[in-house]
């Protein structure tokens, strides 16, 4: 039964990467405005879902071959210092993890920055909303990239706490967000064909958060595990931006659909953001007491 299934989703590159071109057509053409609904266009739906999971499929298959790849690349550099760091960086994962925080903080200063300047000078209070939204996620993560310097099992506990009780505050700048979307009609908009690069990019950073979050579900190092639940959060965050800008673009952009939408979207993501920072509380303060009763 596993091997008919792989074998379903895993129909070769040349057959996914017609697929993918013809998926693109297909909603290129079904995301039309004043267009009316047809059996096609559904069908076109799962057409598409079917190959995101063929592209993240066949994409598994190439991990073993660049883990072979870096190996090889890592004897042939060995005695050389800079080489062998920057392979390292990319071979071990608690390496490549804190070089993605990093990006990540980076990324985020950068928009915080864009965006309150933006809000500032234009005077809008959702251009400043977002701002703080990115400037609290850095400050995250920042707190983070510290707490990786100090790897010490206690100092990892006290980050991953932390981060939970943090994760609140983020929770409610984001509440501002949506607020401004549901009151004020408020949507992010990409122009032209952006729009579809943006979509891949939000649902490739969804699954990955997923994916994350179970394939190290029982991650020792709790700084790099309150990471990904970060990691979790803006790609929430990120899933509803593309939910208002399709809304937006194709569909009655300020009217009740689009209001109902962002009202029921906001909600969804603002539970699953308690949720995890329930989730987070109770797994830190449970972990000293499983460690007391090993230790007796």
């Amino acid at each position: 039964m596993k091997e008919r299934l792989r074998r379903l989703f895993s129909p070769g590159w040349i057959v996914t990467l017609a697929l993918t071109v013809l998926s693109i057509a297909l909603l290129a053409v079904d995301l039309q405005k004043d267009r009316q609904k047809t059996a096609l266009d559904y069908g076109a739906y799962l057409l598409s879902a079917y190959t995101l999971t063929a592209l993240c499929m066949q994409g598994t298959r190439l991990i073993p071959r660049m883990r072979a790849l870096f190996s090889r690349a890592q004897t042939l550099s060995t005695g050389h210092a800079g080489a062998d760091r920057l392979l390292r960086s990319l071979t071990r994962y608690e390496d490549r993890s804190a070089l993605l925080l990093r990006a990540s903080l980076a990324l985020n200063l950068i928009y915080a920055t864009f965006k309150l300047g933006c809000g500032v000078y234009y005077r809008s209070f959702w251009l400043a909303a977002l701002g703080v939204y990115y400037a609290v996620l850095a400050a995250l993560r920042f707190s983070l990239m510290r707490s990786m310097n100090q790897p010490s099992e206690d100092q990892g506990r006290t980050a991953y706490r932390r981060t939970a009780w943090q994760l609140n505050m983020l929770t409610l700048v984001m509440s501002g967000v949506f607020v401004q979307m549901v009151i004020k009609n408020r949507a992010f908009q990409y122009a032209g064909v952006l729009i579809y690069a943006m979509a891949l990019f939000a649902f490739v950073k969804m699954i990955s958060a997923v994916v994350n979050l179970i394939r190290r579900r029982r991650e020792e190092n709790k700084a790099l595990a309150a990471a990904r639940c970060l990691s979790f959060a803006e790609a929430l965050m990120s899933m509803l931006a593309l939910q208002t800008a399709l809304t937006s673009q194709f569909g009655d952009g300020a009217g009740e659909f689009a209001r109902t939408m962002n009202a029921i979207g906001g909600a969804v993501v603002t539970a699953l953001l308690i949720t995890l920072s329930a989730l987070m509380i109770a797994r830190s303060a449970a972990a000293p007491q499983a460690q007391k009763n090993a230790s007796h």
